[in-house]
Parts: C-alpha cells; sequence; structure tokens
C-alpha cells in the first residue's frame, strides 16, 4: 500500500483539512483496531502518513465602536419589533 499516495489522493478528495485528519484518524484506528483483535497480522506502517497541517486563521472581532454599533442597533430592532 502506497500511503503517501493515498493521503496525496485524500487531500485532493477532501475539501478541508479537518475532513483529511478525520478520515486519517479513522484509517488508523481501524489498523491498530484489527491489529489487537488479531483480525491482521500485520498492518501498513501507518505512522508514515501525517496528519495535514491545520492553518489557524485570526477571527475577526469588533472593536469598542463597531460592537457599541451592534448593541445599538439591536435595541433600536427589538423596541421596534421584527419590521
Amino acid at each position: 500500500m502506497d500511503l503517501q499516495n493515498y493521503k496525496r489522493k485524500l487531500q485532493s478528495d477532501y475539501g478541508s483539512v479537518h475532513r483529511l485528519n478525520l478520515n486519517i484518524s479513522v484509517k488508523k484506528a481501524m489498523f491498530h483496531w484489527s491489529r489487537r483483535n488479531d483480525v491482521l497480522e500485520t498492518i501498513p506502517n501507518i505512522y508514515a502518513v501525517s496528519k495535514g497541517k491545520v492553518v489557524h486563521q485570526e477571527m475577526y472581532t469588533f472593536n469598542s465602536e463597531q460592537a457599541d454599533r451592534v448593541i445599538e442597533n439591536s435595541r433600536e430592532f427589538i423596541i421596534r419589533g421584527k419590521s
């Protein structure tokens, strides 16, 4: 089993790194379970397949002026009703 090519195929199939990592984790768990329960005598070198790198993006936050505007507009919306 060519694990690196398999990982490249998964990367092209899945739209997100999170889904790719979930798939890899499930496969690793399945192989370990199979080996522990004597379903398979040997398993592929699954440690050769690393998870994808998750790029953390900075979350957008309001500054104090923007937060005040949101709160003020929310008050007006609640007082006037849903019109």
